[in-house]
């Protein structure tokens, strides 16, 4: 890489970089990495880069607190990986179709076991094959199997996400789902369909 007068810049090294986008600050100081401009807080793009030569106690200073604060990341990352590791997996055969499941990350889904669905409208005509799950926008509503937003966001996995918790939202679901609503967007409005068969339910 090469700042605005064509000199070599290594990784670590201090530079000025010139911000782009809508919330750039302009000027500010920082490391670069090899692909971006690391900041104190962030790593950011560029549009130009200047080369500190020689830099002064001060900015060395500087260049310290940022190296300080990405080891401080990192080890924070090890930290979450170490204890997303120690937290027990729920066996697959454990699983209740219907059953809403924290993963190791944290993130919500409804678990619907092996099955298929076909969704038609508008703005989305899609179709998938395998084992199924859902996610909702609201973390607290009660769903029944009725409810168009319990599957708006429905989508297929090849491998399961690791489970290790289950919340207290739990559906019971038919085997055929069919659910058709009015959806709008502006001064458009249209019917969606989603037709959901659930092959490990009787």
């Amino acid at each position: 890489m090469k700042d605005i007068l064509r000199r070599e810049i290594k990784v670590d090294d201090l530079v000025v970089a010139k911000g782009t986008g809508r919330y750039s600050r302009g000027l500010n100081v920082g490391i670069w990495n090899g692909k971006s401009v690391r900041f104190k807080s962030s790593n950011a793009s560029y549009s130009e880069l200047f080369l500190i030569e020689n830099p002064s106690e001060k900015e060395l200073k500087h260049k310290q607190e940022i190296l300080d604060q990405i080891e401080k990341e990192k080890q924070a990352a090890k930290e979450r990986e170490a204890k997303r590791k120690a937290m027990k997996k729920i066996p697959k055969k454990e699983l209740i179709i219907g059953q809403e499941y924290r993963d190791d990350k944290g993130s919500r889904y409804f678990y619907l076991g092996q099955g298929s669905y076909e969704e038609k409208g508008r703005w989305r005509n899609e179709t998938g094959e395998g084992v199924l799950l859902t996610c909702t926008y609201d973390a607290d509503k009660e769903y029944s199997q009725s409810d168009y937003e319990l599957f708006e966001r429905i989508f297929t996995r090849k491998t399961l996400p690791r489970f290790v918790s289950k919340t207290n939202r739990k559906v019971e679901l038919n085997k055929n789902i069919n659910i058709k609503k009015e959806v709008s967007s502006g001064y458009s409005k249209c019917f969606t369909t989603i037709r959901i068969i659930l092959g490990e339910v009787q």
